[in-house]
């Protein structure tokens, strides 16, 4: 185990250390997961979605445990070597766009590519797990892109319908050569390996459609929207446009997937100053911002008494909504075909 960086394929305790120098000089933060043994997860337990398997945290508090020291990744393997290996995406300064073919993602990303212009940027590449997909085997993928600190992505490309593309920012990914629940293990794809070549920056116009942006508060307005036409926008009824309301469906999404540890109200004001940009742009009104947000955040605090924090943080004036309406964000306009 002494070249950490060369690939090395003994048993899955000694696999898991493959490129561990690089990776860990990096900064990325890792975290141990359940792995995979004789196709089941080793937590023994049933999962409602087998996408869980082999991929949800040891331990509740995994986020303080995660480390990129190599001593406590050796001791954790050392411990449990059918363990596999999550690495943190936010935590790291990552952002990683996720293809599952059985969802239509081969599909789906030659129609962002085709939006965009051209391929993504050459970056680091792993391979997920194994699919049959329209009758051929074929492996998801993993694109991997460098997040600056205060940037926050939206889980998908909210103006594109690009099913099987989902973004991973919040949350983690599996690292090569964890386990997957198909047999396969993860894998770097040959030449695209993390000490082959540099993480990109997602182009400017991923940028663009990805970003949910966020601006200080103490800054002025910018000299295109007054205080008057800033009242009015968000106090007047708006027919939504096609992406303002698919913007709105995955933040309501977003919102209603959040549990209890999940930081709940920095969440949903994220998607509140998010949806005001586009209230600020007149792409919807705001009154039906709070309609579907509000809906969302009672299901995220179903059993609690948050009615009063839901509305603080929805309120019209002095919260994020108006704070997003100032900075209007106009987006590129959906082509035709999609």
């Amino acid at each position: 185990m002494d070249n950490l960086d060369a690939p090395q394929n003994n048993d899955q305790g000694s696999s898991l250390l493959a490129g561990m120098n690089h990776i860990l000089a990096a900064g990325w933060r890792l975290v141990p997961t359940h792995g995979i043994v004789d196709g089941k997860c080793t937590c023994k337990k049933k999962h409602d979605k087998d996408s869980a398997a082999g991929k949800h945290p040891l331990h509740t508090k995994y986020k303080e445990e995660a480390t990129s020291d190599l001593e406590d990744i050796k001791n954790w393997i050392t411990t449990d070597p059918n363990i596999n290996l999550a690495v943190l995406c936010k935590e790291s300064g990552l952002m990683v766009i996720d293809v599952d073919p059985r969802n239509g993602g081969d599909e789906s990303l030659l129609k962002l590519e085709e939006f965009l212009g051209g391929s993504l940027p050459v970056t680091v590449q792993a391979k997920t797990g194994v699919y049959l997909a329209k009758g051929t085997f074929t492996r998801g993928r993993h694109f991997y892109f460098r997040a600056e600190p205060g940037e926050h992505f939206y889980g998908s490309f909210p103006s594109l319908d690009l099913p099987g593309i989902d973004i991973k920012h919040n949350g983690h990914v599996m690292l090569p050569p964890s386990k997957h629940l198909t047999g396969e293990n993860y894998e770097w794809v040959e030449g695209f390996e993390p000490w082959s070549i540099p993480i990109a920056r997602p182009s400017q116009a991923m940028l663009e459609l990805l970003l949910k942006g966020e601006h200080d508060k103490d800054s002025s307005p910018p000299p295109d929207i007054d205080e008057e036409t800033l009242t009015s926008r968000l106090t007047c009824e708006v027919t939504a446009t096609a992406y303002a309301k698919r913007a709105l469906e995955f933040e309501a999404a977003e919102v209603a997937s959040l549990r209890q540890g999940d930081s709940r109200n920095s969440a949903l004001h994220e998607s509140a100053n998010a949806m005001g940009h586009l209230i600020g742009d007149g792409q919807i009104s705001a009154q039906e911002v709070i309609v579907a947000l509000t809906v969302a955040a009672r299901v995220a605090f179903a059993g609690e008494e948050a009615e009063e924090e839901i509305a603080s943080v929805l309120r019209l004036r002095g919260g994020p909504l108006e704070a997003g309406a100032r900075y209007p964000r106009t987006y590129p306009a959906i082509p035709s075909f999609y």
